[in-house]
């Protein structure tokens, strides 16, 4: 089964790329709230 390791390693790529987007966007939206929240 040659065909099976790079596809994992293409199913564990995607999932470390949406993991990422998702602590990024978390980020982002806690410093914006937070920069609401002390400017008000």
């Amino acid at each position: 089964m040659p065909s099976v390791k790079p596809l994992f390693l293409q199913e564990l790529l995607w999932l470390f790329v949406i993991l990422a987007k998702n602590i990024v966007f978390a980020k982002g939206f806690a410093s914006f709230k937070y920069c609401l929240t002390s400017t008000t």
